[in-house]
């Protein structure tokens, strides 16, 4: 029997990403690989993503996260929830 995949993951690149102690440009979001977000957003590509969530700077990124009191992963996914999916 296959085992089942319990996570998927989409990275986003951002040139700014090496900011305070991060050691790499990209930063990784999680998803349920069954989720209908997932399926959306696999064949999009970074820039696409950044481009719906509204930034292209890591720094922006952690600032918005902050202002709405979200995870950075929860507010990727809240992002594009709302622009893909009409707010699953």
């Amino acid at each position: 029997m296959k085992k089942e995949k319990k996570r998927a993951y989409i990275s986003l690149y951002f040139e700014d990403g090496l900011i305070g102690k991060r050691k790499k440009r990209d930063f990784t979001v999680a998803f349920d690989p069954k989720e209908l977000l997932y399926t959306k957003c696999k064949k999009l590509g970074s820039t696409k993503i950044k481009e719906l969530i509204g930034t292209n700077s890591y720094q922006e990124l952690v600032t918005y996260a902050r202002k709405e009191n979200r995870s950075l992963g929860n507010y990727v996914k809240h992002k594009l929830r709302h622009k893909l999916t009409g707010a699953l």
